[in-house]
């Protein structure tokens, strides 16, 4: 088997059971932040910045 078909096998298996909603949660907070820097407002955005990139890590080391 290739080691790029089996890389993407592992992944595939890793992702399946994760609900749609954690990949949402990452999506709309990155959303939200890059509006409320449109608006004007820096340390909101930040804050939701952080806590999309948590959530992204999350994904990551699961």
């Amino acid at each position: 088997m290739n080691s790029s078909v089996a890389t993407s096998a592992r992944a595939d298996d890793a992702v399946r059971p994760l609900a749609p909603g954690y990949f949402a949660l990452v999506m709309a907070t990155g959303i939200v932040s890059v509006a409320m820097n449109n608006a004007d407002q820096p340390v909101l955005s930040g804050l939701l910045l952080a806590i999309a990139l948590a959530a992204y890590v999350v994904l990551v080391v699961l």
